[in-house]
């Protein structure tokens, strides 16, 4: 059984623009969601825990520099 389609993706929603997008959870996606998280200078970047699926968008996003709080959807 495959996983979700959710698992192979990271949905992001900016605040306070209110836009919406998705990336693929691997190498280029990545590379693209760093490129435009960075563009917006974010105060806080917040990702939500998702059974460890988030450690390797965490890890860029930390080794980017972008301020970082992983969280607990519960």
């Amino acid at each position: 059984m495959l996983p979700r389609a959710g698992y192979f993706e990271v949905s992001v929603h900016l605040h306070p623009s209110g836009e919406s997008f998705a990336v693929a959870r691997d190498g280029p996606g990545i590379e693209a969601l760093l490129a435009r998280l960075q563009a917006f200078s974010p105060a806080l970047v917040v990702l939500e825990a998702t059974g460890n699926f988030e450690l390797t968008v965490a890890a860029a996003l930390a080794g980017a520099g972008l301020p970082l709080a992983v969280v607990n959807p519960r």
